[in-house]
């Protein structure tokens, strides 16, 4: 599993549009401080774990899949939140 612990402002705002926009695309669940995601062998989460902090989880059956969901989650986040220019780095 890899994690990114972005500080951004208003997260819950983010989390909603990642759950709402990617649940046009991909199967979104409603969680306990946001939403996971399932793409074929990758899981993610996005939740709003701080007054200005967000967090992206990603987990893959392969390294590949794993990259995958952090690429989707990652490239939604900052499409969205250009304006604020959010520094995710996975760990």
């Amino acid at each position: 599993m890899t994690k990114a612990i972005i500080t951004i402002e208003r997260p819950a705002r983010w989390v909603k549009q990642l759950g709402g926009h990617l649940g046009h695309k991909i199967a979104v669940a409603e969680i306990p401080n946001g939403w996971s995601f399932t793409i074929d062998g990758a899981y993610g989460e996005a939740l709003a774990t701080g007054e200005n902090e967000l967090t992206l989880t990603a987990t893959g059956d392969s390294d590949e899949l794993r990259e995958r969901m952090q690429f989707v989650l990652q490239k939604h986040l900052l499409q969205f939140a250009a304006d604020l220019n959010p520094e995710v780095v996975w760990q």
